[in-house]
């Protein structure tokens, strides 16, 4: 998300250059068929793009060698790592998931550069947080990643609290006992993981600062908009802060299943709602918030009225002023869940419209002017089709019994 406006012009001049001598089996060595054809590409735009930036020449394997460090020593020779930098700057990247082993091994030149805290930070910041959940190969390009932003903007604040771990060196073995490879495609989410699962996976990439624009957790939509953005390490940090504030957020389905919201109580007015889709597994969806949500002086939150999509569902029990600001009170003052295949009524608020409605906690809406109410939400779609001037009639069932309300009915 950061470095990939970044590396534009640096990956046209490696494409234009490099492009006859620079292969994916030279650049990125997988041993065991972890990656697809696209996901070996992108690391290898990242090579090119080191090695284009700083002389650096960086090799990546992923093998199931159990004896990892030897394995490494064999093969920073045998892929001549440095081979295509001026200076002979190699760097080898050796990553075994089956073993649950890492390896960073660079020429010593850089020695400075990727000290032993860093190795130690690239892996608990920017690999184990993916790792842990079996997403292998999300894990290894945040690794790739850190390694190029290194190079490019050299921060040695964040990693030199573990220049002196003692189990751990630049060019040492890192053991991950979280790591898991998953039998299945390891960088696709399935659908089990839920809305929720997907945002706290969004927050930890935030937390490692995690520019990849091809993470699993991310929208089509949203990995073609994200790799026209740069996004700083600061904006990440700002966005941890302001949600770490924020109350529990309610998860608003679609009927078909095809749409979720994650939104926070009205009244939190800095916490802006999370839009997901499911594409084969949720996902999520930062077009949306790009395109519908806008914020005001105070960081306070407002939908973008003008905005046509298909989100709308999760806030019809809202009352949304012409502004686009949620007024902190629930429209209509009658709240009603789908229970039991019913819909039943869950509150009713004082000096709301329905208060002054025979209309109970507990009642079971039927039909609204004789349409069939079904679900939540065509109950509060019919709701929103009345007008003042509209005539209503709410069948209702309660204690088992039939009663029909008749009258009108305005939100204002």
């Amino acid at each position: 998300m950061l470095l990939r406006p970044l590396f534009r012009s640096l990956l046209l001049c490696c494409s234009l250059f490099l492009s006859a001598c620079l292969f994916a089996g030279e650049i990125v060595t997988d041993k065991v068929n972890l990656l697809n054809t696209g996901e070996s590409a992108i690391l290898v735009s990242y090579h090119n793009a080191l090695l284009a930036s700083h002389d650096i020449d960086m090799r990546i394997v992923i093998t199931d060698a159990q004896e990892i460090d030897k394995a490494a020593e064999l093969l920073f020779s045998e892929l001549d790592a440095g081979e295509l930098s001026d200076k002979e700057q190699g760097l080898l990247f050796v990553i075994n998931p089956y073993s649950k082993l890492l390896r960073l091994k660079t020429a010593p030149a850089l020695n400075s550069l990727y000290g032993a805290g860093f190795t130690v930070y690239l892996q608990q910041y920017h690999m184990v947080p993916f790792f842990s959940e079996g997403n292998i190969t999300e894990g290894i390009t945040a690794g790739v990643e850190l390694i190029v932003k290194q190079a490019l903007r050299p921060d040695h604040t964040a990693w030199l609290k573990y220049q002196k771990t003692d189990s751990l060196g630049a060019g040492s073995e890192i053991q991950n006992s979280e790591v898991s490879v998953q039998e299945k495609r390891v960088s696709t989410y399935s659908q089990e993981n839920t809305p929720q699962v997907i945002l706290n996976r969004y927050f930890k990439v935030l937390k490692s600062h995690n520019n990849s624009t091809a993470l699993g957790i991310y929208s089509s939509a949203t990995r073609g908009m994200l790799q026209q953005w740069t996004v700083t390490a600061a904006q990440m940090d700002n966005v941890l802060k302001t949600y770490k504030n924020c109350p529990d957020a309610q998860l608003v389905k679609a009927d078909n299943n095809s749409y979720a919201v994650l939104r926070y109580p009205i009244d939190a007015r800095l916490c802006s709602p999370w839009f997901f889709i499911n594409e084969d597994g949720w996902k999520l969806d930062l077009t949306m918030t790009e395109k519908s949500i806008r914020f005001n002086h105070n960081n306070n939150w407002y939908f973008d009225m003008s905005a046509d999509h298909n989100y709308w569902f999760a806030f019809l029990d809202w009352n949304i002023n012409r502004t686009g600001f949620p007024t902190g009170q629930v429209r209509w003052g009658l709240g009603v869940e789908d229970i039991d295949k019913k819909v039943q009524v869950t509150y009713v608020l004082e000096g709301m419209p329905f208060a002054a409605l025979d209309i109970r906690k507990g009642d079971q809406i039927v039909s609204i002017n004789g349409e069939k109410v079904s679900t939540k939400e065509s109950f509060f779609n019919l709701l929103n089709a009345l007008r003042d001037e509209s005539g209503y009639e709410f069948l209702i069932k309660r204690d088992g019994r039939l009663k029909l309300i008749k009258g009108q009915l305005s939100a204002d």
